[in-house]
């Protein structure tokens, strides 16, 4: 992470952090994890989407269950020595993640969401974009869709489950709309795979600051811009949640995103709703043709300063509230 001016507790960059943990033994939980994004359109940026990266041999199986309680590393993070999590840019390179203390602040002179208070935790991470060489100048070019992408996340530490039952993805990001330029844009990203392991689709969750306030917008593949009207003014921590759910024989999605105001849980955008479409097709897909949860991953992530992130979790079945820190 270049050009930071706080050094978060000796941690190296992609070591899994994170953050919380469901009690040993929870009912339907299958991981919690840390933080990771998504999508990408080669015409647009120059790195390849997490799946490049991955297994090339489907497993076929559930996640394994495990928890971390902040102080290991989580495996999964960036997977194999060719796509390291060290926001130089290059054609392999992805943003960085360092796991700090709550209240951690970068200082300089983006310094997004100074002096945050983890959630579920002692810690949390932070993550920049690739091609972010200060961390105060945010993404050197802002207006180009997934140019600065942040780190991604492969379940299973492969990211090639071809087995499709209804599950749910949750993670946490904290936004911050006093505090975020004018260009901030953060895409949070949870990709399914197909019936054989192999790459499905993005779904993609976009937050873009707009004078004093973020914008939600729901896209599939690539980031479709900031054209949501769902939006929040308040600063605190989101709860981003895919259910991925099986309707009559068929796949169907459904992305909340909810936001802690005081002691509530408010869901401020969802997408409703929708049949599970996999590349060029136009109608819904049966479940006998969809897989698992193949990566999580931040295709853009331009913020002046760290974006702070906690909570990854996947759950089996269905859970519209996602994993509760």
């Amino acid at each position: 992470m270049q050009g930071r001016e706080q050094e978060p507790m000796g941690q190296l960059k992609c070591r899994g952090l994170i953050a919380v943990v469901a009690a040993a033994g929870s009912a339907g939980c299958l991981a919690v994890l840390g933080v990771s994004a998504s999508g990408a359109g080669a015409a647009v940026h120059p790195h390849a989407r997490p799946h490049a990266r991955r297994a090339a041999t489907a497993t076929g199986t559930a996640p394994v269950p495990f928890q971390d309680v902040n102080t290991t590393a989580a495996k999964g993070w960036c997977a194999g020595a060719a796509s390291p999590c060290d926001g130089n840019g290059g054609a392999g390179d992805y943003g960085t993640i360092d796991l700090v203390s709550s209240r951690f602040s970068g200082g300089g002179y983006g310094n997004y969401a100074p002096f945050t208070r983890s959630v579920g935790g002692t810690h949390m991470a932070v993550t920049t974009g690739t091609s972010d060489v200060n961390q105060g100048q945010g993404c050197p070019n802002p207006g180009v869709t997934e140019y600065c992408t942040g780190p991604y996340y492969l379940f299973d530490g492969t990211g090639a489950d071809s087995l499709y039952k209804p599950f749910t993805v949750t993670h946490m990001i904290y936004l911050s709309p006093a505090t975020a330029g004018s260009n901030t844009v953060i895409d949070e990203d949870s990709e399914l795979n197909t019936s054989t392991g192999a790459y499905g689709i993005d779904n993609v969750v976009e937050f873009c600051s707009t004078g004093g306030s973020f914008t939600v917008t729901f896209s599939h593949n690539s980031p479709s811009g900031c054209t949501g009207t769902a939006s929040t003014a308040r600063a605190g921590w989101v709860r981003v949640v895919w259910n991925y759910l099986s309707v009559s024989g068929l796949g169907y999605l459904t992305e909340n995103v909810w936001q802690t105001q005081g002691s509530k849980l408010v869901k401020i955008a969802t997408s409703g709703p929708q049949p599970i479409e996999l590349n060029g097709d136009t109608s819904g897909e049966p479940v006998t043709d969809l897989g698992g949860p193949g990566y999580f991953w931040q295709p853009t992530l331009n913020v002046d300063g760290f974006l702070p992130g906690t909570d990854l979790a996947l759950q089996s079945g269905t859970h519209p509230q996602g994993m509760a820190p």
